[in-house]
């Protein structure tokens, strides 16, 4: 019977896969957070632009903005 060269990485506490068991259950939460974080940094990012333009709309037409005006 042939057992492959890997197959103490899956028995050993200190193989591979016990690595990637690890990688997975201690990483992953800090890997998800990160992105949670970029997620919600572009969000601030975005409504801080709307924010930007919404005053700069209304400062250039202080009346407000009428369908009519685009209109043919």
């Amino acid at each position: 019977m042939h057992i492959p060269a890997n197959v103490d990485a899956c028995l050993s506490p200190k193989g591979e896969l016990a690595q990637e068991h690890l990688r997975i259950r201690y990483m992953q939460p800090i890997e998800t957070a990160a992105r949670l974080s970029v997620t919600a940094l572009f969000i601030c990012l975005f409504q801080s632009c709307v924010v930007v333009i919404t005053r700069r709309i209304r400062s250039l037409y202080p009346e407000g903005l009428h369908l009519k005006q685009f209109q043919g």
